[in-house]
């Protein structure tokens, strides 16, 4: 075959390579952008921070919208149930944006490092640093700031 044969023969194989279509092929409920059509592999959106709560380990680019949970627990039994407010977004005081997310009403007996599900009211949030305020059944208030950048717990302390 003659070098003019080959160098057409290569720049058609060249061509018909890249009309083939990229895209992400990992049909996941992580990644937000999968297309059915994609012949070849392409970038998959999705949450890559391992410990948030929507990580996708099929992911290839981060897109930015990964959330956190903090899990808030108590000890102290003689206040009662205690109600969570949190605010709906990060390094913000104003009351009016409080979103209640729960009731505690029960109290373990030995605090571990992280409570169990049935003494536990879990919040997600993106990363950032949030206000809180709690409520207890007798009427105490108490407020404070919980950080949101991994999974982790958060005691409240009512005084």
């Amino acid at each position: 075959m003659s070098k003019r044969v080959l160098t057409l023969l290569s720049l058609v194989f060249m061509m018909s390579m890249s009309c083939e279509r990229r895209g992400c092929r990992q049909d996941v409920l992580c990644v937000d952008n999968y297309d059915p059509r994609a012949e070849r592999d392409g970038e998959c959106s999705g949450c890559t921070v391992f410990g948030a709560a929507n990580y996708c380990p099929e992911a290839t680019v981060n897109n930015g919208f990964c959330v956190f949970d903090r899990k808030f627990y108590t000890e102290v039994k003689s206040e009662g149930w205690i109600d969570v407010w949190v605010a709906d977004s990060a390094n913000n005081t104003d009351v009016r944006r409080l979103t209640y997310e729960g009731r505690i009403n029960k109290f373990p007996q030995v605090i571990p490092e992280c409570e169990s599900l049935d003494s536990t009211l879990t919040v997600t949030r993106f990363p950032g640093e949030y206000y809180y305020e709690i409520e207890t059944q007798t009427g105490k208030r108490e407020w404070g700031w919980v950080l949101y950048r991994e999974e982790g717990c958060r005691l409240l302390d009512v005084y």
